[in-house]
């Protein structure tokens, strides 16, 4: 026998060395919840945090942080906790288990586990996990403009232009933003396609499409969104007001944020510490 067959798993199998927020394949998820060890130390923070998170009423703060010497597993434990919210059944080699019943086989405490289940199945949640480095750059490069891009792309607005979602947001609203989408695509236009290379390419089809969703003239739309473009700001206020909308036409929804690399994106600058 050669020591390779003493193991139960394959040694030669590929093996992430770094776990990434957005590497969520098929293959990876299966991986990451097959193979991921609840150590005593792990089990007695998921513990704190299920207990916090299940008994947290609408008026509390819920916010954790997740500290940690660097390679000490913080990314891999909140792609769990997003794995474990989402509970997103996974399939590989014709076998699905959702990750609730990945952990029912890791973890013995029936209290602990009732937590866990507790939180996942009985609320509707929407899980958003991101690298806010990653984010940051590419969208203005503050804390505030990654929550609005990967928030607007969640809810299916645009994420690269923050005042294109906002117009979304705005029909939206209205119940009139399939609408919108319907009318352009009359004029040969889809608005999904077209909306991230900016659409002041197209403007005069937006705004046809845009009057006749609202029952105005292409110049009169054409003043509502220019108007809502130079008055768009972006603040805490703004965002903060998008999310409550959202949640107060969703009554049973959560939404969790699981954010990666805070402190490699603030690094030492203090700016981004007081952002």
């Amino acid at each position: 026998m050669k020591i390779q067959n003493i193991f139960e798993r394959d040694v030669t199998r590929n093996i992430n060395g770094v776990i990434k927020a957005d590497q969520t394949d098929e293959v990876s998820r299966w991986v990451e919840l097959d193979e991921y060890v609840v150590t005593k130390e792990i089990q007695d923070c998921l513990d704190v945090f299920f207990n916090g998170y299940n008994n947290t009423t609408n008026k509390d703060c819920c916010g954790v942080w997740i500290r940690g010497f660097f390679g000490s597993g913080k990314s891999h434990l909140i792609k769990i906790l997003s794995y474990l919210f989402e509970n997103k059944p996974v399939t590989k080699d014709n076998q699905t288990k959702t990750p609730l019943q990945f952990f029912s086989e890791k973890i013995e405490d029936g209290l602990l586990m009732g937590e866990i289940t507790k939180a996942v199945q009985n609320t509707d949640t929407d899980v958003i996990l991101f690298n806010i480095d990653t984010v940051a750059n590419q969208f203005g490069n503050t804390m505030l403009s990654a929550f609005q891009s990967v928030f607007d792309e969640k809810m299916g607005f645009c994420k690269k232009y923050a005042y294109v979602a906002d117009i979304e947001r705005f029909l939206s609203v209205q119940g009139k933003f399939d609408n919108f989408v319907q009318n352009l695509k009359l004029a040969g236009l889809d608005w999904f396609e077209i909306r991230d290379r900016g659409i002041e390419w197209y403007s005069k089809e937006i705004d046809a499409a845009l009057g006749a969703t609202l029952g105005m003239s292409a110049e009169e739309a054409n003043k509502i969104r220019a108007e809502r473009k130079s008055n768009y700001a972006l603040s805490v206020e703004s965002f903060v007001d998008g999310v409550e909308q959202y949640l107060k036409s969703n009554p049973k929804k959560r939404i969790v944020f699981f954010v990666d690399e805070i402190s490699q994106f603030i690094g030492t600058d203090n700016s981004k510490m007081l952002n």
